[in-house]
């Protein structure tokens, strides 16, 4: 900074004051593109830990998630870094990565500066992380189906998409319906509450098809392994968008037909379900507007950290295409 001084003739605290990227301060724009242009011409590089230092703050704001890569979470990722440019701030994306790629480093370390937390479908692996940013009077947002922590949260309710889904193919004359989920999921997760609720009001035995996680590959291996042990469906309801295309590929290796034979839906709202050669239904979850109440919610908790917690619950839609619609 004092080489950048030198070279511009100017204070040390105007060229300070001009390299700030909030922009708190007034200084003429001549004044700062001078700045500026020093800066990169003599290749500064800004100390981001004295900055946090002097303004008590980091400006870093961690998300945390169990599967930081997966479609679903890379698109709330999306969405939480939009509304932290927004406010001139930097969103780390961090998780649960398993085996050899789990982080090794201590929670205290990697959260050391942190300003807030957004943590999505709270995991016990995430527990180190959240448990140390509690202990560090860092606020943590929550968002997903269900609430774990006691602070503020957004909730997304499934249940009435998923009816409205289920009604959807029964009225089509499905009676052999499906859902395809990972294992052991139960009556708590509300998807699974509205298939079974559904089947029950028509007086139809449900077919459970387990798979080991959440992705394409396990969907496709699911349906290859269920119809190989000589068993079929009319319908099938997918707990999330990647099983479902994994789903269709299994159905189409098999020679199934989409609607034709078998209707097939997932859950999420993401792009891949719409570019598929049948479109597969969806039940849409408006992640944007979660993460602008959630992101609503980190601002007023960062001005006022003794408030209560604040809830907050929006609903999934349920979005028909030719997947679930029977040819006339």
């Amino acid at each position: 900074m004092a080489d950048i001084a030198r070279e511009t003739g100017l204070t040390l605290g105007t060229v300070s004051r001009a390299l700030n990227e909030q922009r708190k301060y007034s200084i003429a724009p001549e004044t700062r593109e001078r700045v500026l242009e020093a800066a990169n011409r003599l290749g500064f590089r800004p100390n981001f830990i004295g900055r946090a230092l002097a303004a008590g703050s980091s400006s870093l704001v961690v998300y945390l998630s169990p599967s930081p890569f997966a479609p679903y979470y890379a698109e709330i990722g999306r969405f939480l870094s939009g509304q932290a440019a927004r406010s001139g701030l930097t969103l780390i994306n961090g998780g649960d990565l398993t085996g050899e790629g789990r982080l090794a480093i201590r929670a205290s370390d990697w959260l050391y500066g942190a300003d807030a937390i957004v943590v999505c479908d709270y995991r016990h692996t995430l527990e180190p992380y959240i448990s140390e940013g509690l202990r560090l009077k860092i606020p943590v947002i929550e968002l997903g189906t269900h609430r774990h922590l006691k602070g503020d949260f957004v909730g997304i309710n499934l249940y009435a998409a998923s009816t409205q889904l289920m009604e959807h193919m029964l009225a089509q004359g499905c009676r052999r319906i499906g859902i395809v989920s990972s294992h052991g999921t139960t009556e708590e997760d509300l998807r699974m509450k509205a298939y079974m609720d559904a089947l029950r009001a028509h007086r139809i035995a449900p077919i459970k098809i387990w798979c080991p996680d959440h992705t394409r590959i396990s969907g496709r291996e699911a349906i290859l392994e269920f119809y190989g042990n000589g068993n079929s469906v009319d319908g099938l309801f997918c707990q999330n968008d990647q099983i479902a295309v994994g789903a269709y590929r299994g159905l189409t290796e098999l020679g199934v037909g989409v609607p034709d034979d078998v209707l097939l839906a997932g859950c999420d709202g993401l792009e891949d379900t719409l570019y598929q050669y049948v479109p597969i239904s969806t039940i849409a979850q408006p992640l944007e507007q979660v993460c602008e109440i959630a992101w609503s919610m980190l601002r007023s908790r960062t001005e006022n950290r003794e408030a209560a917690g604040r809830v907050e619950e929006v609903s999934a839609t349920f979005v028909a295409r030719a997947s679930t619609l029977r040819p006339r």
